[in-house]
């Protein structure tokens, strides 16, 4: 991870982070959550939010569907999004506010999740007059390269969470392969976080958090992990805001600018190209394996 653009050992920049965080004014910081997050990284988010009074939103992503498989919202997670409120209606409104925001001087902080929101309204320009920018994301991007405190996240396959898919089901997935260099998971470094910035205990296991999680989130009342099982249990969806124009990202995954133009990343190496090159290659053949499944199969049919 890095620290005003030098690299820093996490419990440095968590102490440091908490400390600005509880220092800023309620309603001065926002936070750009990814519907490509597991519902219980979302729910640390969104207590964050509360305790910030933070107004939240997340990118949307559309395109073709079908009637059978192929779904036109192209997020795993926007389900979970919405039933954890960290969603705008319709998703992406509040990112232009933020930019406006920003610019007036009353939004002085801003923590991004798992998207590059250079791509999403917010220039670099208008970044540079934050007081505080976090970002943290699996690969370099625009937003990374500006951040105060750039903190390096999982893929899916390098930890365990749970979706909530287009249909309200909401399933459980498992690690497949180790992170590498200094990348946690979101649900770790966010829960101590949290723990720091509101000054009260976290659950440390995923299997707490999320029991915790349905326990205060109407959405999902009386889930347990355990109950999850292998094939997910069903939840009532609060109705879909209408649908947002396609969106897509300029020079798609295997294209990024960020990339090629050598952004320093805190991301470790091995794993420092949208187009994976190097990190794909370097994984066992089990895991490519599974990488390419997810990719070609999951990620293109949320509904699933």
């Amino acid at each position: 991870m890095r620290r005003h653009g030098q690299p820093a050992p996490w419990t440095q920049v968590l102490d440091e982070l908490a400390q600005r965080l509880r220092q800023a004014s309620p309603g001065h910081v926002g936070i750009v959550a990814s519907s490509r997050q597991t519902n219980e990284e979302l729910y640390l988010l969104r207590r964050l939010a509360q305790h910030l009074g933070a107004v939240t939103d997340t990118v949307p992503r559309s395109g073709e569907g079908d009637s059978l498989l192929v779904h036109a919202d192209k997020n795993p997670n926007s389900a979970g999004a919405r039933l954890l409120g960290l969603a705008a209606r319709p998703p992406g409104s509040n990112l232009p506010r933020f930019a406006e925001r920003i610019r007036a001087g009353t939004l002085t902080g801003l923590i991004v999740i798992g998207e590059d929101v250079t791509k999403h309204g917010l220039d670099p320009d208008t970044l540079r007059r934050l007081e505080t920018l976090v970002v943290s994301d699996i690969l370099p991007n625009a937003a990374a390269a500006l951040a105060h405190y750039a903190l390096p996240g999982c893929a899916h396959a390098e930890k365990r969470g749970s979706f909530t898919n287009v249909h309200g089901r909401v399933q459980r997935f498992s690690k497949a392969i180790e992170p590498p260099g200094d990348a946690r998971p979101e649900t770790e470094f966010l829960g101590e976080l949290l723990a720091r910035v509101s000054g009260r205990a976290v659950p440390t296991s995923l299997e707490a958090l999320f029991n915790q999680m349905a326990a205060e989130v109407a959405g999902f009342h009386g889930l347990t992990w355990a109950a999850l099982g292998d094939s997910g249990v069903s939840v009532a969806l609060p109705p879909l805001p209408p649908p947002p124009p396609p969106v897509r990202e300029p020079g798609g995954r295997g294209q990024d600018e960020a990339c090629r133009r050598g952004f320093p990343s805190a991301l470790p190496a091995g794993r420092d190209c949208h187009c994976g090159a190097a990190s794909f290659a370097s994984l066992p053949s089990s895991a490519r394996f599974f990488m390419a499944f997810r990719s070609v199969f999951w990620h293109k049919n949320p509904s699933l």
